[in-house]
This record gives structure tokens, C-alpha cells and sequence, in this order.
């Protein structure tokens, strides 16, 4: 047996014998790094599933060569690299299967060779994942034949595995989700897909695997398998009649080579047979795509259809919802950003913006670290605010012209969740100044079916909160911001209901009073912790922490319209997070039958905090008449007032300081108590995400 070329296979025995421990044992007698570490699909500087460079490939397409599938190839000199950078070779990623096999991530995308021996390699590896029960190592390495076909120029090709590795990922079982590892696996299969639809032209199914990935990504940060899409949506994930065809080939091509190489192994009689019909299946398949991607190219040329967008109904809905709105979608990509822009009428636009995550990342850190400083000068933050300006809005300009357009929507992606929308800057103006600004998870999370009455006698607000806790700060501006909302004698509130202050505000409070109302107010501490779901908490009066994940535990969240989580942040650690903490607490209110909650981005200051919630529910109540006022409305007219106002900060700020997994740099920044709050800082932080209306 030669050394290095048969090291998966050794590898495969080395488990089935010893389990993880000779595994182990294993990689370090043959010079190989073992990480136990997944690779972040946040990462900007490491490709999906890969921690290792990629290898220039060759300009022109190359087809498997037959007859012999070649095992992946290692480096002799593994000492060959500098100090701390990865040795070229295979990534190899323990983790755990859902039926409790060992789960080995092996890249393809990173061994050494030619197109043709990385493709050679992934079907060796997609083999013995196959044999070995790896469900997930088979959505990565489906995944990394996409990629690498799309790098030789063959997209057409690189969507039929990319479809097969968003497919495999809807058949996971709840134990493979449990785990974590389709964290990073399954939605990488959804991004790059709709990416790879995208460059195709193929808008309408590029925008169908985005919303696919909005939902995988809150299923995988919750450790869930996602329910199935729902009829509205199109199945982009299905394989055409040709797809099909080319798929059935290479199944049975890589299968037979596991038996060619096992036959190897053993020196049985049969090699010669084998590698004669593995020949005829390599040859077959070669054919097949290459007739496949001919057709593709035909259809492109002669079919105006092939590449026209097909409105998604849910998309079309929000658009249509209020004249003059359009639904911007950013897809961050390692290399570029694709803008598709929704408009009414049908009219979709997509852009491609050439700017590396890596530098969108950095830009959003560095908003984020100037408007979290209210001491911060405006125009260094405008000049910040700016540059991301220009790259997620000033692509559409001219199609967005105020009075022709009056409503923008994002559904932010990666490290774009963590923008203040409202406080983009255009060199004149921020975005709130021109238009509603509001976020959506997901076109299909989206329900616009309710809206709030249009009688503030209709519209019952549960309004709870706390002004002095035993282990955070004190509060002292929530009794009169609870007062200036809810109805009572001698008080100046606004809508019907009940307050629930203090020590009154606990679990069973809030579980018990539910009922009968439309909106859930809640002003108190809370923190929404990126990476760790399970630590993200609100801080109830009684001095306990009610973690997110208990809200799924509230029946009667069914008639509340509207939830406000008055004090609450969340915190961006570093350039590489993805900001899925937002659209996960988001989510767990919406999916429990709220259709709307209004939160914050960073530690916001008290006072400041209290004035705009008055004004927002002051504001709402005028939602009466033919042209009532939106939620989105209230809250752009509120900022505005702190924006143009003369209101004074006194100096205490919600929220219980930044939890990151990445880095913990402080927010708790000096402020200047006689400060208005025209600063970003005071009026930027609140979002609306969900039902805008």
C-alpha cells in the first residue's frame, strides 16, 4: 500500500476498530491536523466546510478522467508550510452522526491537485460518507462539488449538486439537527446555491433558495429541522428530468468506485471486470453532462422564460401591501454582494456588488463602534454609515427616488443584521429622514393578514416592566414611559390595559395576562447573545432571567399583534458574526402568533428610550381613518422627533452591558449628560421586524 495515498482508508479501519481514540492516534502518526474546531461559514477569510486556501484552477472545465477514481492526495513534506498557517491536504472535522456514527468533515475542495483530482477526491469521499451513514458529510461535499464545477465554469452542472445537497438537507432527522453541525452545513448548501442561481440569471429561483436559507439558518440556530416549505413557495430544490438524469449517473459512478477501490484493497479477481464498467459510467456520465449544460446553454439563448423572475405570492404581497414599497434582499457572499431589489408590479432586480464579506464585515463592526459612543463626532459616523449606504442602498437609487418610493424593507443577511437601516447615510440625509424603514425575517414568515384596530378602545396593551433590579442598574425612567402608555386615573396614557411594574413582573404574570390583549410592552433589561441562544434572556421584575426560549412556552401570545421589548440589545463581537440572535429572538415572539416585534441593537439610553416609546404610541394611536398610520410610520416619526428634537440625556442606559462570542469590546462608553439626542445613538437602536403595517 503506498504511504499518503491510502490514508482514508486507513482512517475508516483505524475507527472501525479503535473508535475515536485509534482514529485519533492515527492522524498524528501520519502528520495530519485534526481539528475539533467547525469551521465559521461567519468567516470571511475560510471558504465553507475548508479552512485551507484555494488552489488555482485551470481555465478550462476538465472532465473526470477515467478509468481510475483517484484517492485524495496529501503532501509528502507536510512541514512544508509556515508556522500557524493550514497544511494543504484534507480538513478533517470529528462530530457526531444523527445515528451516532463518527461524522468526519473531509473537503474535497482543499486536496491537492487538478480540478479533475479535487472532483476525484470528492466522489471517493462522497463514498465512504455514503457507506458510513454521514448524512451531513454528504451535504458538504455535495456542496463542494458545486463549488469546485462552478470555479471550472460549469454552473449549469454546479446547480444539479448543489439541489441534491439542499435536498439531503430536508431529509435530516431531529437527532442530526440536535448536534449542531448543520449550523454550518445546511445553509451553506442554501447560500450557495441561490448564489449559484443567481450568476446563472435565474432570479426568481435564486430569490426561493434565499428564502429557504432565512429559514434554515433560524432552524439550525435553534437546533430544530425546518417544517416543509409551504405551498406558496416553489421548490427550486427539484430536479429537472435532465437534472435527474445526470444525478442517477454519478450516484451509480461513485458508488461503483467504492467497490473498485475496496477491490483494490483486497487484490480481488474482479479489478479488471470493475474497472471496465467503472470506465463505461465515467464515460456515460461525462456524456450525460456535457448534454445536460449543452441544453442549459440553449435555453438561456432561446427561451426569454427560462431566466424571467416568477414573482414569489409572498414577496408580491408585502410590496403591494402600501404603495411605494420595495423589499431589498442582500445576499453576503465571500467574494461580492448580490442586491435583489422586489418592486411592485412584478418588477425584481438583482446587482451584484463587488465587495468581500471580510470588508462588509469590518464596516459594520466599525458602525457599530462609533453609534454605540455617543460622544462619537457625527460626521465620523456619517462618513461610516456611508460607505455601507453605498453598497446595500445606493445601487438603486434612481428606482427609489423619494415620492416614488416611500417604504423600504430589508431581510438582512449576515453581518448586515446588525445595521441601524434607519441611520444609513446618503451625504445629505439618513434613510429615516426619506422613508419607513422595516426588516423581515423572510418573505414567507411574514404575516400581513392582521393589522391593529383602528380604535385605541380596541387596542389593550399589557404593559410590564421593572425599575430597580439586585443585580443591574436601576430604571428610573420605565414607571412614567409604562404610564404614558397605559390608561389609568389620574395619568396621561393612551391605550386601554394593565401595568405590571416591579416585583408584580414575573413569568407567571406575563403567561397569565396574555390574554385579551393586542400589544405586549415589556421595559427592562435583556440581551440577545450571539452564538448562544440559550443564554439570551429578558430580566423580569421579580429578578429572574426569562430566557427566549421560554416565550415558545406562552399559549396566549396568539392575540398579541404587536410585542415591544423596550431595553433589550444585542451585541456584534467581531467583523465575522452573522446577527441570526436577531431573527432568532424575532422569531421565537412571531412563531408563537405575535406579527410583529420592535426591539433594540445596543444598550439604549434611558430617557431617550422613554420619550420615543411616548411618542411611537402616541403617534399609532392616529391609526384611524382611510389612511391610517402604520406601525412603521409611528416609529420613523418618533425617531425623527428625538432626531430633530431638544430632549436631554440623563445618563442611564438599558441593558446589562455586550456578551459576544468573538470579543467583548464595551459600549459602556462616557456620555455627556446635557447631550441631546439628534445623535444616531439615542434614536437609531429600535427595529421593526415582521409586520409593518
Amino acid at each position: 500500500m503506498k504511504p499518503k495515498t491510502s490514508l482514508l482508508r486507513l482512517f475508516t479501519f483505524a475507527l472501525a476498530v479503535g473508535g475515536m481514540t485509534s482514529g485519533s492516534a492515527f492522524f498524528s502518526a501520519n502528520g495530519l491536523a485534526q481539528t475539533n474546531v467547525p469551521p465559521s461559514n461567519n468567516n470571511p477569510n475560510f471558504p465553507s466546510n475548508n479552512p485551507l486556501p484555494n488552489i488555482p484552477l485551470p481555465e478550462k472545465p476538465i472532465l473526470i478522467e477515467p478509468p481510475v477514481i483517484q484517492q485524495p492526495k496529501f503532501p509528502e513534506n507536510l512541514d512544508g508550510p509556515p508556522q500557524g498557517s493550514p497544511k494543504p491536504g484534507l480538513e478533517i472535522d470529528p462530530g457526531v452522526t444523527s445515528g451516532g456514527v463518527l461524522s468526519v468533515n473531509l473537503s474535497c475542495r482543499g486536496a491537492v491537485g487538478s480540478l479533475a483530482q479535487k472532483l476525484a477526491a470528492c466522489r471517493s469521499i462522497l463514498g465512504w460518507q455514503r457507506r458510513t451513514g454521514d448524512r451531513l458529510g454528504e451535504i458538504g461535499t455535495l456542496t463542494d462539488i458545486g463549488r469546485l464545477l462552478e470555479a471550472g465554469d460549469r454552473d449549469g452542472l454546479a446547480t444539479v449538486f448543489l439541489k441534491q445537497a439542499v435536498r439531503q438537507s430536508q431529509t435530516l432527522p431531529l437527532t442530526a439537527w440536535q448536534i449542531g453541525r448543520p449550523t454550518l452545513v445546511v445553509p451553506d448548501a442554501h447560500r450557495y446555491l441561490a448564489n449559484n442561481l443567481l450568476s446563472q440569471g435565474q432570479v426568481s429561483q435564486g430569490l426561493a433558495a434565499i428564502e429557504s436559507l432565512k429559514t434554515a439558518e433560524l432552524y439550525a440556530y435553534m437546533g430544530e429541522p425546518p417544517p416543509p416549505a409551504p405551498p406558496t413557495v416553489p421548490d427550486f430544490s427539484v430536479l429537472s428530468p435532465g437534472e435527474t438524469t445526470v444525478m442517477a449517473s454519478y450516484n451509480s459512478m461513485a458508488d461503483l468506485g467504492q467497490k473498485v477501490e475496496a477491490c483494490k484493497q483486497t487484490q480481488c479477481s474482479d479489478l479488471s471486470k470493475l474497472n471496465d464498467q467503472l470506465q463505461k459510467l465515467v464515460e456515460e456520465y461525462n456524456a450525460q453532462s456535457d448534454a445536460y449544460e449543452k441544453e442549459i446553454r440553449q435555453r438561456k439563448a432561446e427561451d426569454d422564460a427560462f431566466l424571467d423572475p416568477r414573482f414569489l405570492p409572498k414577496l408580491r404581497e408585502i410590496v403591494d401591501a402600501q404603495p411605494g414599497t420595495v423589499l431589498i434582499y442582500p445576499l453576503v457572499m465571500e467574494d461580492k454582494v448580490w442586491l435583489i431589489s422586489v418592486f411592485g408590479g412584478g418588477v425584481v432586480k438583482s446587482q451584484e456588488i463587488p465587495v468581500k464579506q471580510q470588508e462588509v464585515g469590518q464596516a459594520v463592526y466599525e458602525l457599530r463602534r462609533l453609534i454605540q459612543d455617543p460622544t462619537t463626532s457625527t460626521k465620523a459616523f456619517q462618513a461610516a454609515s456611508q460607505k455601507l449606504y453605498g453598497w446595500l442602498v445606493q445601487p438603486l437609487k434612481a428606482e427609489i427616488q423619494p415620492g416614488k418610493v416611500k417604504n423600504i424593507v430589508f431581510a438582512l443577511d449576515r453581518v448586515t443584521r446588525y445595521i441601524p437601516v434607519s441611520a444609513l447615510f446618503d451625504g445629505q440625509k439618513y434613510l429615516i429622514e426619506n422613508y419607513t424603514t422595516s426588516i423581515v425575517l423572510s418573505g414567507e414568515l411574514t404575516d400581513l393578514r392582521d393589522r391593529l384596530p383602528t380604535s385605541v378602545q380596541q387596542t389593550p396593551v399589557l404593559a410590564m416592566g421593572a425599575a430597580e433590579f439586585a443585580n443591574y442598574p436601576p430604571l428610573p425612567y420605565v414607571p412614567a414611559e409604562l404610564d404614558r402608555i397605559v390608561q389609568k386615573p389620574n395619568s396621561q396614557g393612551i391605550y386601554p390595559g394593565q401595568e405590571v411594574l416591579n416585583q408584580a413582573f414575573n413569568f407567571k404574570a406575563l403567561r397569565d395576562r396574555l390574554t385579551g390583549h393586542r400589544i405586549l410592552h415589556i421595559a427592562t433589561h435583556g440581551k440577545f447573545v450571539s452564538g448562544q441562544p440559550k443564554d439570551s434572556f429578558l430580566v423580569l421584575g421579580s429578578n429572574e432571567k426569562m430566557l427566549i426560549s421560554q416565550v415558545r412556552t406562552l399559549q396566549d401570545l396568539q392575540t398579541i399583534h404587536l410585542v415591544v421589548l423596550s431595553a433589550c440589545e444585542t451585541a456584534v463581537g467581531g467583523p465575522t458574526q452573522d446577527g441570526i440572535e436577531i431573527s432568532g429572538m424575532s422569531y421565537y415572539f412571531m412563531n408563537s402568533g405575535a406579527k410583529a416585534v420592535m426591539a433594540s441593537l445596543w444598550s439604549v439610553d434611558d430617557a431617550s428610550t422613554s420619550q420615543l416609546m411616548g411618542e411611537f404610541y402616541r403617534i399609532l394611536a392616529k391609526n384611524q381613518g382611510s389612511t391610517p398610520v402604520t406601525k412603521a410610520e409611528a416609529l420613523r416619526q418618533a425617531q425623527l422627533a428625538l432626531l430633530r428634537g431638544n430632549a436631554a440625556s440623563t445618563g442611564d442606559r438599558r441593558g446589562v452591558g455586550v456578551v459576544a462570542t468573538e470579543s467583548k469590546p464595551t459600549t459602556d462608553s462616557p456620555r455627556s449628560p446635557g447631550s441631546n439626542f439628534a445623535k444616531p445613538f439615542y434614536w437609531a437602536p429600535f427595529i421593526l421586524i415582521g409586520n409593518n403595517l
